[in-house]
């Protein structure tokens, strides 16, 4: 951002420069063969001119080496010149110009300190370059009048001395634009930097929620083969207990007893193959009621009893929840066969828009 006030300061310093310098050029030449104005509050022209190529290669070389200085600063921040070496720079600048002006002899001379007012403001600060403003006004201000012939204020030189300042004056003005905007793209950068922090903050805590989330996913996959390999086992033993009491006394329940059997062995075998090939997927659709129906089915025998109550809407929960209910149903059911040898079982399940209830009793 920097090295575009730069860039910009440049192209400024050095279209003033050939501008100014070609002026000076023009008014000595045309001086020179008699064809400038002349009258009381002009310069006297010399009693033995100079040859015309004399200022006009001085004023060339003067103009060149004040664009190499500038050039010199290509890809430099102004602000950030070491203070020795911004004297020297600004040093050179006042020698080349005020040789200009005393070699050109021409009104607009002055105006070659606009670029020196410019470069003090971006090296030095805007209270030394109001202060070389100042200072330069007021000896280009004596300059001129003390070169003046007859009344100063009713003279041509009057209004040179006017429009110099004014100028000095929109110099200024223009030097803290550029300087409001180069603040303004050091924000802007400050904000972009700022933001790619952040932005890289946010990658690295997407990382460890990514992490996260595959150990919880890991330990959902282990809680969901323990849960449903342990039950469809148990009600693969019920189903088969079934049988055997009945083998002697009604064949077709003993059918139907080992055809649920075995049907629920196949589901275990299905369930621990899905949860071990796709480690991160869920069932996009689960429908709660038929599941719970399907499960109460299979767990029910003749010596238990499961009494389901339903109410409320599960629409508004997510898949998570439900299917966190159905395994804590499965597990309840699971272990009141084991342990409680209950013959009946009541489940209350109730869906609010704030909460959900679930009651199991035996």
């Amino acid at each position: 951002m920097l090295s575009i006030m730069t860039a910009r300061y440049q192209w400024i310093a050095i279209t003033l420069y050939i501008s100014v310098v070609v002026a000076i050029i023009l008014y000595i030449f045309f001086n020179q063969v008699n064809l400038a104005p002349s009258g009381p509050n002009m310069p006297p022209r010399p009693n033995r001119p100079l040859p015309l190529w004399v200022p006009i290669l001085g004023n060339g070389a003067i103009a060149t080496s004040l664009i190499l200085l500038e050039r010199q600063l290509t890809n430099r921040s102004l602000p950030e010149l070491p203070f020795y070496e911004a004297t020297v720079h600004l040093g050179l600048r006042l020698i080349l110009v005020t040789t200009m002006i005393f070699l050109g002899r021409a009104p607009f001379a002055g105006y070659m300190l606009y670029p020196v007012l410019l470069f003090t403001f971006f090296t030095f600060g805007h209270k030394v370059a109001y202060g070389f403003a100042a200072v330069s006004s007021v000896i280009v201000a004596v300059f001129v009048v003390r070169l003046s012939r007859g009344p100063f204020f009713a003279s041509p030189d009057m209004n040179n001395l006017l429009v110099y300042l004014l100028g000095m004056l929109m110099v200024i003005l223009m030097a803290n634009v550029l300087l409001q905007e180069r603040e303004t793209n050091q924000q802007l950068q400050e904000a972009n930097d700022n933001l790619g922090a952040s932005h890289a903050q946010l990658q690295e805590y997407s990382t460890q929620v990514a992490t996260l989330a595959a150990t919880d996913e890991r330990n959902r996959l282990a809680r969901d083969i323990h849960d449903s390999l342990g039950h469809h086992l148990m009600a693969s033993s019920i189903q088969l207990e079934k049988a055997v009491l009945f083998l002697d006394r009604d064949i077709s329940k003993t059918a139907t007893a080992l055809d649920h059997a075995q049907r629920t062995i196949r589901e275990a075998l299905t369930e621990v193959r899905a949860s071990v090939k796709a480690l991160r997927e869920q069932k996009d659709k689960f429908d709660l009621v038929p599941e719970l129906n399907d499960l109460i089915k299979r767990m029910s025998h003749h010596q238990l009893t499961i009494d389901f109550n339903l109410s409320g809407d599960s629409a508004g929960y997510s898949t998570f929840i439900k299917m966190t209910i159905y395994r804590v149903i499965q597990e309840g059911l699971t272990n009141i066969h084991k342990h409680a040898n209950a013959t009946q079982v009541g489940i209350d399940l109730m869906f609010s828009p704030e909460q959900v209830s679930l009651v199991i009793r035996d």
